[in-house]
Order: structure tokens, then C-alpha cells, then sequence
């Protein structure tokens, strides 16, 4: 806790999401104006395909020098590509415990020997117990040698590990904070460049969180092969005018600067990225149907769209219309307090701070 201003303030551990692009950090902030962020940032990786230690370290570096953050108690989240969190089925034998079920169970899907893995669990909603006793949870297991590694990296720039959590986890703690109270079961879409997850949320309780085999990058390099350009052109070009399927697209040239008008452009984007699309309708129908038999007929409220997929203009529109349920972003102006003050790449990148902020929201009674 400190005094800003004459007022009270107390800060939030720092929220350090580790992806596979880019380190997003968030640290909150608490006083009689309400809760804030008080930092926020991104920066961005090299494309490397292993990252080294030392890459991640001059990152954070980087980070605290450019950044005022309160603190050097951090929350974070270890890259999704070292992390498996797989669904299962237990079912305990007599004078056994959850944990020790767990184990058990657990020994058919590890890669390397029990001893040299971190096993955690998660349980699912008891919405999704089974008739015959058996119960659903959600298996997390990791490497030793990677969660000390991730834990050295933090030591190198002087952080203090608190806790490493999950994705599932930070999402539903970001949902529970600022969804609205009318919105019971929802389903959350984090969009990356590869590969995608949905977690649906019954209640405040998870009950389930699957990887979906669709990305941005389905689409994105649908641009790449149409427009000849590069992938980290074609990102721009989708984020600037997003997509327009209302309209047909038109052939019109600019007499004076031989270039199509900005408003045709989103209908000819449309056209070109349709097909994925179409694929990514597929996946979310998938968890549509599963949710309609898990709940007993009842039906989701409200679509949350995060990650990259937030910032793709109008996409969250297109899929309100294809399924009609209410889809959104997060916007800052309707959680935080003088949002206005927020940096430009905070505002303009919003929904891939959602799990930095799960994250920060860790033991921070805000």
C-alpha cells in the first residue's frame, strides 16, 4: 500500500503472461477512484522456435526499465506450449483420494516419469459428474526442469514468483470479476495465431477448457496468399479494417491514386477470408452442442471474444449474427476506472491483456 495523491492506493501482484509472441504484463491498482490499471505492456518475442532463457530475461528487463511498477511479487503464466491440461475421468477406488486417483490416472498421459513432472488438477463443475460416480477434472502437468527454469528467469531480473497459474484459470477469474450479473454460462474464445481455446464458464464454476484446432493464422494467411504479402502485413491489414459480409464487394479505383477506397476494402477481406471463416463456425458449434447436452438443454448467454481474435474488426458481430448469441470484447471504459488514461497500446490491444489481468486479480482483493 502507498499514498498517491493524498490517497490510499494498494497494488496488485504483477500479471506476466508469457506467449508464444510476445510477454504481456499488468499490474492493478485500488483507492477511492476504484480499480485501475496502474501498468500495462507488451513486448514482443523474436521468432524463435525454442526460446532461450536469456531472450525472456531481456524482455523483462526491458519491461521493468520502460514500466513504474509497485512491487516485485509477480503471478504468471508459463507459455502454453509447455503446459498440458488435459480432460479426464476419475473414478476413486475404495480408501483412495482425489489426489491419489489423480496420480494414478495421470501416469497414462505424462511423456516423462512421475518424478520428474509438476501434476496439478483442476475441478470441473459437478454438473459434469458422471451417472456411475465417476468425476471430470482437468489434469495440468508440466516439466520440473521448465517451471524451474520459468521461476530462474523471473530470479535473474529480480521478481519474486508468487504463483503459476493457468490460462482456465485467469480467465475465469477476469470473467467473475466483470461479467454481468445476468450472464450465468458463458463462453469464452481466446484466439492465437495457431491455435485456439474455449472454456466454458457455469456459474463461476469451469466446466470445460478445450484447445480448438483453429487460429488467427487460418485466416491470416488466407491474406498472405491472396494479397502476396507478409504475415506480419497481413495482420495489420486485418486489424485495421476488420471484415464486411453484409456487403457484396465492389470494383472501384481511385482515378487520381489508383487505389481501392477504404470502405470497399473490409467486403473484399470478407470474401477472401470466408473459408476460415466457416472453419472456425465449425469449432464453435462443436462446443455449442456439447454445452447444450452437458447443461441439459440450457443454452449459453453471452460469447466473451479475447486474445488476438479481439482485435480483429467486426469479427465478433459476424459470429452475434451466424449464432445469435450476444458476442463481445472486453472494453476498458466498462471495467476500470479512468480508463482514459491508459496507454495507446493498452487501448488498441485490449483483449490480449484479459489473461495478464486473470492474472493480476490473484489473491488481490480488489
Amino acid at each position: 500500500m502507498s499514498i498517491k495523491n493524498g490517497q490510499r492506493v494498494t497494488y496488485s501482484p504483477i500479471g506476466i503472461d508469457i506467449g508464444t509472441r510476445s510477454i504481456n504484463i499488468v499490474q492493478l491498482a485500488k483507492s477511492s477512484r476504484g480499480l485501475c490499471i496502474h501498468e500495462a505492456d507488451i513486448m514482443m518475442l523474436p521468432d524463435e522456435k525454442v526460446m532461450k532463457e536469456s531472450t525472456i530475461a531481456d524482455a523483462l528487463s526491458g519491461i521493468i526499465k520502460r514500466n513504474n511498477l509497485k512491487g516485485k511479487e509477480i503471478v504468471s503464466r508459463m507459455s502454453p506450449s509447455l503446459v498440458s491440461i488435459i480432460p479426464i475421468k476419475i473414478s476413486q477406488r475404495e480408501g483412495e483420494s482425489v489426489e491419489q486417483a489423480i496420480l494414478r490416472e495421470s501416469k497414462e498421459y505424462l511423456p516423462c516419469p512421475v518424478e520428474d513432472a509438476v501434476i496439478d488438477y483442476l475441478p470441473i463443475n459437478n454438473i459434469a459428474e458422471g451417472a456411475d460416480g465417476t468425476k471430470k477434472f482437468l489434469l495440468i502437468f508440466v516439466k520440473r526442469s521448465d517451471v524451474e527454469s520459468h521461476i530462474n528467469v523471473f530470479k535473474k531480473v529480480g521478481f519474486k514468483v508468487s504463483a503459476i497459474d493457468i490460462g482456465p484459470n485467469a480467465i475465469n477469474r477476469a470473467i467473475k470479476r466483470f461479467r454481468k450479473p445476468s450472464e450465468k454460462r458463458i463462453l469464452v474464445i481466446n484466439v492465437g495465431d495457431v491455435s485456439s481455446f474455449s472454456t466454458i464458464l457455469w456459474d463461476d464454476m469451469l466446466l470445460i477448457d478445450r484447445k480448438m484446432g483453429w487460429g488467427e493464422n487460418n485466416i491470416i494467411e488466407k491474406i498472405v496468399s491472396n494479397l502476396d504479402i507478409g504475415i506480419d502485413e497481413a495482420r495489420k491489414v486485418m486489424y485495421k479494417y476488420g471484415i464486411d459480409w453484409a456487403s457484396s464487394p465492389r470494383i472501384s479505383i481511385d482515378d487520381t491514386l489508383s487505389v481501392m477506397p477504404d470502405e470497399d476494402i473490409p467486403a473484399h477481406i470478407y470474401e477472401i477470408v470466408a473459408p476460415g471463416l466457416e472453419d472456425l463456425n465449425k469449432e464453435i458449434e462443436k462446443m455449442l452442442i456439447y454445452c447444450t447436452s452437458e447443461m441439459k438443454g440450457a443454452m449459453i448467454d453471452q460469447i466473451y471474444f479475447m486474445g488476438s481474435g479481439g482485435l480483429l474488426k467486426h469479427l465478433h458481430v459476424y459470429l452475434q449474427k451466424t449464432f445469435g448469441i450476444s458476442v463481445r470484447p472486453f472494453e476498458p471504459e466498462e471495467i476500470f476506472s479512468h480508463a482514459g488514461e491508459l496507454k495507446r497500446i493498452v487501448k488498441d490491444n485490449f483483449p490480449i491483456f484479459i489473461i495478464s489481468i486473470g492474472l493480476a486479480l490473484r489473491g488481490y482483493n480488489a
